[in-house]
């Protein structure tokens, strides 16, 4: 039999163990006990933002789907619907038409400009009536020597208004201020198409989020026409 000594010395040992285990699980349950509710309550709130299982059949589900996407798309290009991206574009709309108005040509109806005021408001520079007798002029000699030209610049001087200008000379003058509007229009171009992708993309995630393969389908299609709109070869 064992003796008592030796007992005694098991009990103390077992009681070490015992403390020395359920020690750290007494300090730490608390803690553990929080950790394990917060994600619990992670796990409900992720369940309840599932999406609601559809008893629809798939085909029906995706025409669905993709309908009210088109219709989504369309109201907001009117305004009829989400009106925060029509109201984002009217400052690239804005700003596009500020920078076409500083082109308006400076025309200024003196010999000598130099001590002459702009009646216009414009980034050009100023052209007198030098600047543009000199553009007919130009235009005058590149076509004088077409027979039909003076046949009917004759006519026009017979019966039309003393001093008329012709017609090719009033389309360079004009035609030099439209160049003018390519860049504007290039930069309020991709603003505009990079608000719109931001839009399909919100639409997307919206519409098809809970469908990773639908949402990459219908946006290559989209991205696609916007690219052939962009290029002049969108087709119905």
């Amino acid at each position: 039999m064992p003796s008592l000594f030796n007992l005694s010395k098991k009990s103390k040992y077992h009681g070490f163990i015992y403390e020395y285990v359920t020690y750290p699980l007494c300090i730490s349950l608390p803690s553990l006990r929080t950790a394990v509710e917060k994600e619990l309550h992670d796990c409900h709130a992720g369940i309840a933002q599932l999406p609601p299982v559809s008893n629809a059949h798939p085909s029906t589900e995706v025409m669905l789907r993709v309908t009210e996407f088109c219709k989504d798309v369309r109201d907001t290009v009117f305004g009829e619907k989400n009106k925060i991206f029509v109201q984002t574009n009217r400052t690239s709309y804005s700003s596009f038409k500020d920078a076409i108005i500083v082109t308006t040509p400076d025309f200024r109806p003196f010999e000598d400009i130099r001590s002459s005021y702009p009646l216009v408001s414009s980034n050009c520079q100023p052209r007198g009536l030098k600047d543009v007798r000199k553009v007919i002029k130009e235009c005058v000699n590149r076509t004088r020597s077409s027979v039909l030209f003076l046949f009917l610049f004759c006519r026009s001087i017979a019966w039309e208004l003393p001093r008329h200008v012709p017609f090719e000379a009033t389309k360079t003058l004009v035609m030099e201020y439209i160049t003018m509007w390519t860049n504007p229009t290039m930069v309020c171009f991709e603003t505009i198409a990079s608000h719109a992708e931001k839009f399909l993309q919100t639409l997307l995630q919206r519409h098809f989020g809970q469908y990773i393969h639908l949402v990459r389908y219908v946006r290559c299609v989209s991205l696609k026409y916007v690219s052939a709109g962009a290029h002049g070869t969108c087709t119905k």
